[in-house]
This record gives C-alpha cells, sequence and structure tokens, in this order.
C-alpha cells in the first residue's frame, strides 16, 4: 500500500501497515537520512540557476545583497549559524567555516533540495534546520543562458555526471547616503563553479570546486576558492561517508589571505530488530583548522556518536528517540555535551496526521566564533577563551490535514528556550568599531506558530503562510526579526506551455542593533515569474520588487530599491 503526502512532497509505503521494513527502506535508509516526525519541504529546483527556488518556500528568509551576493539563510527564524548545507550527505559547511556561504551551495546540477526545519534533526550538528541537496541522475544535457538587471549573467552546461556554472553581476543599484540617492559603484560578484559525480559499483565520487569574487566598494571585498572531495560506499550493512574540503580566501583591499582546511568521516547502520523496532547507529567525526601569516589555530577534532531507535506501536503510529554525544577538542569548558531527542508520528484520522519533537541541543562555537575579531571589512585572528557552549531546550508540535483532493492545511507550533546564547558580532568597542562574539548573559527564547494552507485547482495552485514569531535575548527582542511573515504564492497555469506566478512577502516591522537604534516598517515585496515551453525549450523572466519597496534584510548590505528583473533560456537535449 502506498500512500502519498503531498504536503510533505515525499511518498512513503507502509505508513498504514503494522511492518516497518519497507518504511526504513524508503524513507531513512539513505546518507541523508530524514527523521520521520520532521516537519519536511521539498523543493524540485527544474531548472533554476538563482535562489528562487528558496525564496519561494516555506518560512524561508534569505539575507541578500544583491541578485547574486546570497549571503545566508535561515529558517523560521533561526540563526544561519543553526542551519546546515548537505551535498548528498557531504556537509558543505564546519567549524572552520563557519555558517555557509549560499553562493557555495551551487544549484546547477541540482535535482532537488529537501528542507527540515524543528527541533529533531538526523546529521544533528545543526540544532533548528537542514537543507539537502540532491543531484541529478538522468542522462539528459542542459543549457541554460541568463541575463538580467545590474549586467547579471549566466551561463550553464549540465550532462549526465558533470555540471558547470558561471555567474556574474555588478549591484549598481541606487541607495540612500548622506549625499542623497546615489547610485553606488565598485560592487560586484562573480562565480564560477565545477561538479562531478561518478559511480563504480558500490562507490560514488563527488567533486565540487568554486571560486568567488565578491567586491564591496572603495576596493573592498574577498576572492575565494574552495574545493570539496567527497566518496559514498558500502561495506555489507555499512553505510560510510568521507570528506575533504579547504577554502582560500583572500581580502581584495590589501591582499591579505586566510586559508582553512576540513575533513570528516562517517559510518553508519540501522538494524531491523523485530516487525516493530528498529536501531539505527551513526559515529562521525570531523578535523578542521584555520590560519593566516601570522595565526594558526589549535587543529580541532571532533567526534559525534548518535543511538536512535523507532517503534511503531500500532498501525499509524511511531515514536522516534535519538542519543547524541559529541566530544569537541579546543573547547576550554564542556568539552562533551549528551543531546537526548524524541519525537512520534501519530494518524488521527484518514486525513490528519499529528507530529512532535522534544530535544536538548548543545551547540559548540566554531572557529570564527572563537578566534576571529572583525573591524569593518577586516577581521583578524583574536582568541576569545571565555566563549562556551550554548544550550537550547525545543519542542515542536504540529497538524496535518488531507482535507480533500485540492486542499491541504498544516499548523505548527515551536518554542525553545536558550541558555549561554552565542550572539555573533556583538560590538565589544564603538570608538575602533570592533565585533566579537559573546555568550548572551540572560535567556534567550523563541515561540512561533506556523500556519500553511495549499490550495490546487485545475489549472491554479495557492499556497499561503504565515508565522508569528516572537525571538528575544537577554529580554530584549532579536533585531532583525519580523513577528509576523506573510507568504501568498498564487500560480497559474495559463496553457499548457505557459505559467505565471505572482509571490508576495509581507513582513511586519523590525528593530535594527542597538547601537544603531532604530526601527523599519512594514516591508512589502511583490514579484513575477513567467514560464513559457515550447518542445526542448523553456524562457524564464523574473521580475523583483515591482512595489519598488527599500527591503532591508542584510544589516550591513544594501538592497535594491528599484524593480529589476532576470531572465533565463533553457535548451535540454
Amino acid at each position: 500500500m502506498s500512500l502519498r503526502l503531498p504536503f510533505l512532497g515525499i511518498n512513503f509505503l507502509l505508513v498504514w501497515l503494522p511492518g516497518l521494513s519497507a518504511l526504513w527502506s524508503t524513507e531513512l535508509r539513505t546518507l541523508e537520512a530524514l527523521s520521520p516526525t520532521q516537519f519536511t519541504d521539498e523543493v524540485l529546483v527544474d531548472g533554476q540557476s538563482d535562489q528562487g527556488f528558496l525564496r519561494m518556500n516555506s518560512f524561508v528568509d534569505l539575507q541578500q545583497s544583491g541578485p547574486l551576493q546570497l549571503e545566508t539563510l535561515r529558517l523560521g527564524g533561526a540563526r544561519s549559524s543553526d542551519v546546515g548545507f548537505f551535498l548528498e550527505g557531504i556537509p558543505l559547511g564546519s567549524e572552520a567555516l563557519g555558517p555557509t556561504d549560499l553562493r557555495e551551495a551551487f544549484p546547477a546540477g541540482l535535482e532537488s533540495i529537501q528542507i527540515l526545519r524543528g527541533s529533531y534533526l538526523p546529521l544533528s550538528s545543526y540544532s533548528q534546520g537542514q537543507v539537502h541537496l540532491r543531484m541529478r541522475r538522468d542522462e539528459s544535457r542542459r543549457l541554460n543562458l541568463g541575463y538580467g538587471s545590474f549586467h547579471w549573467r549566466l551561463v550553464e552546461l549540465e550532462a549526465e555526471n558533470v555540471a558547470f556554472s558561471y555567474q556574474a553581476s555588478e549591484n549598481d543599484f541606487f541607495v540612500e547616503s548622506d549625499s542623497g540617492r546615489t547610485r553606488q559603484q565598485g560592487y560586484g560578484a562573480k562565480r564560477i563553479a565545477l561538479r562531478s559525480r561518478f559511480e563504480f559499483q558500490n562507490l560514488e565520487l563527488i567533486h565540487q570546486l568554486t571560486y568567488t569574487r565578491a567586491e564591496s566598494g572603495q576596493g573592498f571585498g574577498t576572492e575565494t576558492a574552495s574545493p570539496l572531495l567527497g566518496a559514498k560506499g558500502r561495506l555489507k550493512d555499512w553505510r560510510w561517508t568521507a570528506w575533504i574540503a579547504g577554502r582560500q580566501q583572500q581580502l581584495l583591499i590589501d591582499g591579505s589571505s586566510n586559508w582553512s582546511l576540513r575533513a570528516g568521516q562517517r559510518i553508519e547502520r540501522i538494524w531491523i530488530l523485530r516487525p516493530q523496532h528498529s536501531l539505527e547507529m551513526s559515529f562521525e567525526t570531523r578535523q578542521d583548522q584555520l590560519w593566516n601569516q601570522d595565526f594558526e589555530s589549535p587543529f580541532r577534532s571532533s567526534s559525534d556518536l548518535v543511538l536512535g531507535w523507532l517503534w511503531t506501536p500500532s498501525s499509524g503510529n511511531l515514536i522516534q528517540s535519538r542519543l547524541k554525544t559529541d566530544w569537541i577538542s579546543d573547547l576550554n569548558t564542556k568539552a562533551w555535551s549528551l543531546q537526548p531527542q524524541v519525537g512520534g508520528r501519530h494518524a488521527l484520522n484518514e486525513a490528519a496526521r499529528f507530529l512532535w519533537n522534544i530535544s536538548i541541543t548543545s551547540l559548540a562555537p566554531d572557529f570564527y566564533d572563537l578566534y576571529t575579531e572583525n573591524q569593518g571589512e577586516f577581521f583578524e585572528f583574536v582568541p576569545n577563551p571565555e566563549l562556551k557552549r550554548e544550550t537550547k531546550l525545543s519542542a515542536d508540535m504540529g497538524v496535518e490535514f488531507q482535507i480533500s483532493e485540492q486542499l491541504r492545511w498544516r499548523q505548527i507550533l515551536k518554542v525553545s528556550r536558550t541558555w549561554d546564547l552565542i550572539q555573533k558580532s556583538v560590538l565589544i568597542d564603538e570608538d575602533l568599531n570592533r565585533y566579537q562574539a559573546q555568550n548572551s548573559q540572560g535567556l534567550a527564547s523563541q515561540q512561533s506558530l506556523e500556519s500553511q494552507v495549499n490550495w490546487t485547482g485545475e489549472r491554479f495552485h495557492l499556497k499561503l503562510q504565515h508565522r508569528y514569531l516572537i525571538s528575544l535575548a537577554d529580554g530584549f527582542r532579536n533585531p532583525y526579526t519580523p513577528e509576523h511573515q506573510i507568504t501568498l504564492l498564487p500560480h497559474f497555469s495559463l496553457m499548457d506551455s505557459w505559467s505565471l506566478k505572482l509571490p508576495l512577502w509581507i513582513r511586519s516591522p523590525i528593530t535594527t542593533r542597538t547601537d544603531e537604534g532604530g526601527q523599519i516598517g512594514w516591508q512589502y515585496d511583490l514579484g513575477l515569474e513567467s514560464r513559457l515551453s515550447w518542445r526542448n525549450w523553456e524562457f524564464q523572466m523574473q521580475v523583483f520588487n515591482l512595489l519598488r519597496w527599500k527591503r532591508r534584510d542584510n544589516p550591513f548590505q544594501a538592497l535594491p530599491e528599484e524593480t529589476w528583473f532576470q531572465t533565463q533560456l533553457r535548451l535540454q537535449f
């Protein structure tokens, strides 16, 4: 028996049957093991090379500084450092690199993107969200050419096992300054990326090389090269994954460079003990180091051991528990941590399911937190030994309804309490404009209520989402975090070969940093996407900021205050 959960975007077998083997094989027996109790969204990339596929997803906040310079991502209000990116199970970020730069996520050549949100996560170095990138497996070839505002250019080539991408833009849009409304100069970005994937019996090799150049005016900016090599395989009943990656980053203003090296290994296995019981185990080790001409960080070694148990007491009911212990070599306090997690999924009736999760997580500071200090565009290596782990108690629960074949509804409540919150870029010297990571002295908390409605007609699809979020630290609201965020996405299929989307984002007023002392009012962002296909050709046009609103998602970078567009022409052969 097969059951499709459209609001999760994935298929499950045996949800209504008493056995468990098929459930494990379809849902959890992959290196990107997804939790059956987790709130999951799946996005089919469908050839889109920019980050529009994330903008149109549930409760995803992007912080960007132009069409290409996409910096960070937050899921449901979580900080970027709480969100992990995985390419076929291989992490793209690390302790040495800090939050993932989305320009290195490289969407070209991807089949789909699965987004996990909540308090219970499988590859859980990250406590609030994971993004799983899946590569294409078909044999077709694709060519994609793009052009748009701010001299945006795109060239993509994709074959069965290889994908190449080139993007460039000059972000010379208008901004408000002391001298009035002027067009900024010297801003631009460029990215070149190459990805390959090869299979040999039980062995799979994945390679990725990215080069990015981001200019931020007056000679400031960075130039970054990032190679990655990963391997996956199976040895009898065990699955293993290994990777090694590096990064060289150079400051354009003075030519100084910093380097980082990271490696990791993971083994995992699932045992079917009885039809109602299964046991999983994974063990992961990581090695990281960061250095420049004047400083070399300690060699960080870390390891995670995770034991999980899944129990299906009756048809339609499932309980999953997990116990994780991790160890990090270079922490002055609390090198070890113990992190329990438990969750469940229960069928209320044929049309409704109830999901819940509770977890205690311990997040260690990354290398940038422990060893760097920012001063404007520059950062230098300054040890920060007083920084310690943050501890978070999280819980979420929700109900998913399949009201009819056309109408689906999801309601989620999430709460969390954090002790010793690691606050990024805290101002420690106003005269010298110096920032450093520090632990919060008080209690940090988040409460959110999320609603999502999907209605599908013959030639019309509507997605309506609302999130109410209260996020506090030390008794104050976190800056740049709106209480209300509404997303309205109507999708019209005007004919078999022509479709139209009109996404609308609405955000309630937000406060800026306390040292800036200000507030930004309601924000409205209306876009348009039109697609026209003929045989093996497809033309896409995206128009952004039709309302010409002054959006401020990133506290350090301005965003276009004008309407801008991107066009793409694709050929599949």
